[in-house]
């Protein structure tokens, strides 16, 4: 795989957002903006990937059912 280098610029504060989230995951922030970018392409560009959400319902069992009947 190539890879290159993207330079851009944000404010001071999304930065030092940035750095905090990098340090508690103990990895640098061009590998933090290297992840968030992947999966930004990966859950909203690429068309040919099925995202499934799978929802789960419980239902509380009232007191007087009888599975018997």
């Amino acid at each position: 795989m190539n890879t290159t280098t993207i330079n851009f610029r944000i404010d001071e504060l999304s930065k030092d957002e940035l750095q905090e989230i990098a340090d508690q995951k103990g990895i640098k922030v061009s590998n933090l903006v290297r992840d968030i970018i992947t999966e930004y392409l990966e859950n909203h560009h690429y068309p040919t990937k099925e995202v499934q959400k799978v929802h789960e319902v419980i239902l509380p069992i009232p007191p007087n059912y009888n599975h018997f009947h």
